[in-house]
């Protein structure tokens, strides 16, 4: 694939999780880039890489190879300088945060603080590559008790619903960490998405 050398659309390019799904317009989990996600709302095409977490975008070679396929699908896939929206994070907050945090035997807002830097930091990555970066919320969790399934993995849960709201709402908000120049808040623009549609 060969993507072209500039914007002649007006796309939003959805990247991330099976949470993209949703801007595919169908009720069912779109399949994984490179194969095509359904197109129902015109404005937005939806490229899903899997489950990949956003603790480990920043790092080659983790069990999904979620940076290597971000950088992929947006080398071949996504022109230069269109709206990319990226969408990940849910996963992190319902399964990971806490189990890490007993792991290593640190404050869970160690891990948070973590997380919300090396998300950020590959979200600034994508920012430098030309693209004008949309990063949506990640998504609340709605299991109400822990679970573990060997059979479906992507539903697993670690902690009480509240726990996890609670994560969620940190990496939401600017209390959840700075990068660099710019605090959460100023990344996490649901506000800058809606204006964004509102000019089309």
């Amino acid at each position: 694939m060969t993507k072209k050398p500039s914007v002649s659309n007006p796309l939003i390019y959805c990247i991330g999780d099976s949470h993209a799904s949703f801007f595919a317009g169908a009720d069912r989990i779109q399949p994984n880039w490179p194969t095509a996600a359904d197109g129902y709302l015109p404005l937005f095409k939806v490229l899903k890489i899997g489950s990949s977490l956003a603790y480990s975008l920043s790092v080659e070679g983790s069990r999904t190879r979620g940076r290597e396929q971000l950088f992929e699908v947006l080398d071949t896939s996504v022109p230069q300088g269109a709206q990319v929206m990226l969408i990940f994070g849910e996963i992190d907050c319902r399964a990971h945060v806490l189990k890490q945090a007993a792991r290593r035997s640190v404050p869970v807002s160690v891990v948070v603080e973590e997380l919300a830097q090396n998300y950020f930091s590959v979200v600034e990555e994508v920012v430098a590559l030309g693209y004008e970066v949309i990063v949506y919320n990640a998504i609340p969790s709605r299991i109400k008790a822990p679970t573990k399934s060997k059979q479906d993995p992507d539903y697993i849960a670690i902690g009480s619903c509240l726990e996890r709201q609670r994560f969620n709402r940190v990496m939401s908000s600017e209390e959840g960490g700075k990068t660099p120049e710019r605090s959460m808040k100023d990344f996490m623009q649901e506000s800058k998405c809606m204006r964004l549609l509102r000019k089309r």
